[in-house]
Protein backbone atom coordinates (compact mmCIF):
# COMPACT_ATOMS: atom_id res chain seq x y z
CA UNK A 1 0.00 0.00 0.00
CA UNK A 2 1.52 3.06 -1.02
CA UNK A 3 0.80 6.78 1.11
CA UNK A 4 -1.74 7.72 -1.34
CA UNK A 5 -3.86 4.91 -0.09
CA UNK A 6 -2.56 5.30 3.64
CA UNK A 7 -3.56 8.66 3.15
CA UNK A 8 -7.19 7.98 1.30
CA UNK A 9 -7.58 5.21 4.26
CA UNK A 10 -6.55 7.37 7.14
CA UNK A 11 -9.11 9.92 5.44
CA UNK A 12 -11.83 7.16 5.20
CA UNK A 13 -11.53 6.35 9.13
CA UNK A 14 -11.34 9.73 9.64
CA UNK A 15 -14.76 10.56 8.01
CA UNK A 16 -16.14 7.51 9.79
CA UNK A 17 -14.87 9.18 13.02
CA UNK A 18 -15.83 12.56 12.25
CA UNK A 19 -19.58 10.66 11.11
CA UNK A 20 -19.63 8.46 14.27
CA UNK A 21 -18.71 12.19 16.46
CA UNK A 22 -21.28 13.74 14.01
CA UNK A 23 -23.95 11.15 14.84
CA UNK A 24 -23.27 11.31 18.57
CA UNK A 25 -23.32 14.95 18.65
CA UNK A 26 -26.83 14.57 17.02
CA UNK A 27 -27.95 12.08 20.02
CA UNK A 28 -25.91 14.23 22.39
CA UNK A 29 -28.24 17.13 21.18
CA UNK A 30 -31.16 15.67 20.88
CA UNK A 31 -30.50 14.24 24.33
CA UNK A 32 -30.08 17.98 25.17
CA UNK A 33 -32.42 19.29 23.61
CA UNK A 34 -34.66 15.94 25.54
CA UNK A 35 -33.48 17.22 28.55
CA UNK A 36 -34.27 20.65 27.76
CA UNK A 37 -37.62 19.63 27.23
CA UNK A 38 -37.70 17.90 30.72
CA UNK A 39 -35.98 20.59 32.29
CA UNK A 40 -38.96 23.02 31.22
CA UNK A 41 -41.87 20.18 32.26
CA UNK A 42 -39.79 19.74 35.27
CA UNK A 43 -39.65 23.51 35.78
CA UNK A 44 -43.75 23.79 34.79
CA UNK A 45 -44.62 20.72 36.63
CA UNK A 46 -42.15 22.67 39.70
CA UNK A 47 -44.02 26.03 38.93
CA UNK A 48 -47.57 24.04 39.10
CA UNK A 49 -46.49 22.30 42.12
CA UNK A 50 -45.78 26.03 43.55
CA UNK A 51 -49.07 27.07 42.76
CA UNK A 52 -50.74 24.25 43.76
CA UNK A 53 -48.68 24.48 47.25
CA UNK A 54 -49.43 28.14 47.74
CA UNK A 55 -53.24 27.60 46.78
CA UNK A 56 -53.06 24.40 49.54
CA UNK A 57 -51.16 26.51 52.24
CA UNK A 58 -53.97 29.26 51.54
CA UNK A 59 -56.97 26.39 51.56
CA UNK A 60 -54.43 25.18 54.78
CA UNK A 61 -54.64 28.90 56.06
CA UNK A 62 -58.40 28.68 55.90
CA UNK A 63 -58.86 25.12 57.06
CA UNK A 64 -56.65 26.72 60.40
CA UNK A 65 -58.83 29.60 60.80
CA UNK A 66 -61.93 27.73 60.04
CA UNK A 67 -60.90 25.33 62.63
CA UNK A 68 -60.21 27.95 64.75
CA UNK A 69 -63.24 29.85 64.05
CA UNK A 70 -65.23 26.37 64.98
CA UNK A 71 -62.81 25.83 68.16
CA UNK A 72 -64.46 29.15 69.43
CA UNK A 73 -67.84 28.14 68.19
CA UNK A 74 -67.56 24.91 69.87
CA UNK A 75 -66.20 27.08 73.46
CA UNK A 76 -69.31 28.99 72.51
CA UNK A 77 -71.73 26.09 72.60
CA UNK A 78 -69.76 24.58 75.45
CA UNK A 79 -70.27 28.10 77.48
CA UNK A 80 -73.63 27.94 76.49
CA UNK A 81 -74.27 24.46 77.25
CA UNK A 82 -73.13 24.89 80.70
CA UNK A 83 -74.67 28.19 81.31
CA UNK A 84 -78.50 25.79 79.64
CA UNK A 85 -77.39 23.25 82.43
CA UNK A 86 -76.91 25.65 85.12
CA UNK A 87 -80.27 27.41 84.30
CA UNK A 88 -82.08 24.22 84.48
CA UNK A 89 -80.52 23.37 87.79
CA UNK A 90 -81.73 26.80 89.46
CA UNK A 91 -84.96 26.17 87.27
CA UNK A 92 -85.28 22.66 88.79
CA UNK A 93 -84.58 24.09 92.40
CA UNK A 94 -86.47 26.65 91.91
CA UNK A 95 -89.57 23.78 91.03
CA UNK A 96 -88.33 21.71 93.52
CA UNK A 97 -88.60 24.95 95.91
CA UNK A 98 -92.43 25.69 94.31
CA UNK A 99 -93.62 22.07 94.80
CA UNK A 100 -92.24 22.28 98.66
CA UNK A 101 -94.56 25.72 99.06
CA UNK A 102 -97.47 24.12 97.73
CA UNK A 103 -97.39 20.99 99.79
CA UNK A 104 -97.01 23.34 102.69
CA UNK A 105 -99.55 25.44 101.47
CA UNK A 106 -102.37 22.26 100.57
CA UNK A 107 -101.39 21.34 103.99
CA UNK A 108 -102.27 24.16 105.31
CA UNK A 109 -105.52 24.22 103.74
CA UNK A 110 -106.13 20.83 104.39
CA UNK A 111 -105.39 21.80 108.26
CA UNK A 112 -107.38 24.70 108.01
CA UNK A 113 -110.36 22.85 106.17
CA UNK A 114 -110.31 20.76 109.22
CA UNK A 115 -110.16 23.94 111.69
CA UNK A 116 -113.50 25.19 109.84
CA UNK A 117 -114.79 21.96 109.88
CA UNK A 118 -114.55 21.88 113.85
CA UNK A 119 -115.25 25.41 113.61
CA UNK A 120 -118.55 25.02 111.98
CA UNK A 121 -119.58 22.20 114.63
CA UNK A 122 -118.43 23.86 117.53
CA UNK A 123 -120.96 26.70 116.11
CA UNK A 124 -123.28 24.34 115.25
CA UNK A 125 -123.18 22.86 119.02
CA UNK A 126 -122.99 26.78 120.14
CA UNK A 127 -125.89 27.72 117.97
CA UNK A 128 -127.99 24.39 119.89
CA UNK A 129 -127.10 25.18 123.28
CA UNK A 130 -127.83 28.71 122.65
CA UNK A 131 -131.33 27.36 121.07
CA UNK A 132 -131.26 25.20 124.09
CA UNK A 133 -130.37 28.10 126.48
CA UNK A 134 -133.37 30.74 124.76
CA UNK A 135 -135.72 28.20 125.38
CA UNK A 136 -134.64 28.02 128.97
CA UNK A 137 -134.80 31.64 129.34
CA UNK A 138 -137.89 31.56 128.13
CA UNK A 139 -139.08 29.08 130.03
CA UNK A 140 -137.46 31.08 132.96
CA UNK A 141 -139.25 34.43 132.11
CA UNK A 142 -142.32 32.70 131.91
CA UNK A 143 -141.70 31.02 135.29
CA UNK A 144 -139.80 34.35 136.68
CA UNK A 145 -142.86 36.56 135.58
CA UNK A 146 -145.56 33.81 137.00
CA UNK A 147 -143.75 34.30 140.32
CA UNK A 148 -143.71 38.17 140.21
CA UNK A 149 -147.68 38.35 139.53
CA UNK A 150 -147.99 35.57 142.43
CA UNK A 151 -145.34 37.09 144.70
CA UNK A 152 -146.94 40.81 144.23
CA UNK A 153 -150.29 39.04 144.53
CA UNK A 154 -149.12 37.61 148.00
CA UNK A 155 -147.30 40.83 149.12
CA UNK A 156 -150.06 42.60 148.20
CA UNK A 157 -152.65 40.33 150.00
CA UNK A 158 -150.08 40.57 152.64
CA UNK A 159 -149.95 44.64 152.93
CA UNK A 160 -153.53 45.14 152.90
CA UNK A 161 -154.16 41.96 155.41
CA UNK A 162 -151.14 44.36 157.59
CA UNK A 163 -152.86 47.48 156.74
CA UNK A 164 -156.24 45.46 158.03
CA UNK A 165 -154.77 44.62 161.06
CA UNK A 166 -153.29 48.03 161.51
CA UNK A 167 -156.49 49.51 160.84
CA UNK A 168 -157.96 47.52 163.66
CA UNK A 169 -155.51 47.97 166.03
CA UNK A 170 -155.68 51.53 165.71
CA UNK A 171 -159.34 51.07 166.41
CA UNK A 172 -158.85 49.13 169.33
CA UNK A 173 -156.17 51.72 171.00
CA UNK A 174 -158.99 53.93 170.50
CA UNK A 175 -161.09 52.03 172.53
CA UNK A 176 -158.20 50.79 175.06
CA UNK A 177 -157.61 53.36 178.28
CA UNK A 178 -154.72 51.93 179.81
CA UNK A 179 -151.40 54.06 178.43
CA UNK A 180 -148.95 50.55 178.99
CA UNK A 181 -151.41 48.53 176.55
CA UNK A 182 -151.40 51.23 174.16
CA UNK A 183 -147.41 51.44 174.68
CA UNK A 184 -147.13 47.92 173.60
CA UNK A 185 -149.40 47.94 170.85
CA UNK A 186 -147.78 51.17 169.48
CA UNK A 187 -144.31 48.87 169.25
CA UNK A 188 -146.35 45.74 167.56
CA UNK A 189 -147.58 48.44 164.88
CA UNK A 190 -143.61 49.65 164.73
CA UNK A 191 -142.72 46.53 163.80
CA UNK A 192 -145.49 45.88 161.18
CA UNK A 193 -144.46 48.71 159.88
CA UNK A 194 -140.90 47.74 159.44
CA UNK A 195 -142.28 44.05 158.27
CA UNK A 196 -143.77 46.16 155.39
CA UNK A 197 -140.99 48.03 154.48
CA UNK A 198 -138.80 45.26 153.78
CA UNK A 199 -141.54 43.39 151.85
CA UNK A 200 -141.68 46.58 149.43
CA UNK A 201 -137.54 46.39 149.26
CA UNK A 202 -138.05 42.80 148.27
CA UNK A 203 -141.05 43.14 145.78
CA UNK A 204 -138.94 46.29 144.43
CA UNK A 205 -135.58 43.91 143.97
CA UNK A 206 -137.20 41.32 142.10
CA UNK A 207 -139.12 43.80 139.72
CA UNK A 208 -135.78 44.96 138.76
CA UNK A 209 -133.95 41.14 138.31
CA UNK A 210 -136.78 40.95 135.87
Amino acid sequence: MNNEEKILHLLEKQGEMIGQMNGRLERVEAAQIEQGQRLERLEAAQIEQGQRLVEQGQRLERLEAAQIEQGQRLERLEAAQIEQGQRLERLEAAQIEQGQRLERLEAAQIEQGQRLVEQGQRLERLEATQAEQGDLLKVLDERSLRSAVLLEADVSRDLNRLYEGHGAIMNRLDKLAARSRVEELEGDVSMLKDSVKLLRIEVNELKKAQ
